[in-house]
């Protein structure tokens, strides 16, 4: 559904109890359901972005990417990654298209349900009319430039706080789907796009966030803000489940604060991105390949990015889409 509906924020009561979110096996799951992951990564956002304003061209862009992936590199560049990773590329019409890597496509649902209490919080502190949080997500794109790289960015949102961000009734939402929908059939698989919801600016939007009380730093925090462009967070503190505080805050000044802290190292993490840029640019000119994967490696000695061609991976758009000719 573009632009979407999104769940609205609510404070709960305090103290919270909760408990540790479900981890999700390969073979488990609640009720049986997934969401469904659709087979071009990024096809969604094309059309949406397109539906949303007709003069949208996704090839304006030198990088489309989720937040996450910038964030793996970004930890890269600051000389803090702790773990490997890998992320797929894709090269089309000048546009490098980038998103992470799972081992099987049906997984990629699951990926997000892990350890800890940051799930439950979420759900606890949104209230959604209309829509089954459990299968649907809200997601956002920003543009903005880089280091000198026109950069599209998509992150999922977690609420609104504000009056525009009504959510849709279920009967509104029904009315939408029967009444106004945009169709995209592309090699045998069909994206529907629905027109309906309301759209929201970075400002109505709310990060929710939580953390032990022992744990009071926001370095992991700071950063992602900073690359989805949003400031407003709700971040719940607990010991073992137990939440006792909840801060709510605009965190402008303590992003301006970090970007100033770190300015030469996001100048080597800008410096990184348009490095990686342009020699997947080469390899695509040299070897008529456009799909890489871009591999941290790690030993005893030092971390370092490989980049190889690849064959399996999740498609970023069908090769026959018409946005990209």
């Amino acid at each position: 559904m573009v632009p979407g509906t999104l769940p609205r924020l609510y404070v709960p009561h305090l103290p919270l109890n909760l408990l540790p979110d479900m981890v999700v096996s390969k073979d488990d799951s609640t009720d049986g359901k997934y969401t469904q992951v659709y087979r071009f990564r990024f096809e969604p956002l094309v059309l949406a972005c397109t539906v949303n304003d007709p003069s949208f061209a996704v090839t304006d862009a030198d990088i489309v990417s989720g937040v996450n992936n910038l964030r793996l590199l970004m930890d890269f560049a600051f000389e803090t990654a702790n773990k490997s990773f890998r992320i797929d590329l894709e090269f089309r019409a000048q546009t490098l298209f980038m998103t992470r890597w799972v081992s099987e496509l049906s997984n990629l649902a699951r990926t997000s349900r892990c350890r800890g209490y940051g799930r439950g919080f979420e759900e606890v502190s949104t209230i959604s009319k209309g829509v089954d949080p459990q299968q649907t997500s809200h997601h956002q794109v920003v543009s903005y430039n880089l280091g000198g790289l026109k950069t599209i960015v998509q992150y999922q949102a977690d609420a609104c706080n504000c009056q525009c961000g009504e959510t849709w009734s279920d009967e509104a939402i029904d009315k939408a789907a029967k009444s106004s929908d945009v169709k995209s059939t592309v090699s045998g698989d069909c994206l529907r796009v629905i027109k309906g919801g309301i759209s929201l600016t970075s400002s109505c939007l709310v990060e929710i966030k939580s953390r032990e009380s022992r744990n009071h730093g926001l370095h992991d925090i700071l950063p992602q803000l900073w690359l989805s462009r949003q400031s407003i967070m709700m971040l719940g503190r607990h010991s073992g489940g137990r939440f006792t505080t909840i801060e709510s805050d605009d965190m402008d000044h303590q992003i301006g604060v970090w970007e100033e802290r770190h300015g030469h190292l996001l100048k080597s993490y800008t410096t990184l991105l348009a490095e990686i840029y342009r020699t997947v640019r080469a390899a695509a000119d040299r070897t008529h390949e456009c799909r890489f994967a871009l591999l941290l490696c790690r030993d005893q000695n030092a971390d370092t990015l490989q980049l190889f061609n690849r064959r399996d991976g999740q498609e970023m758009l069908a090769p026959d889409c018409p946005i990209t000719q």
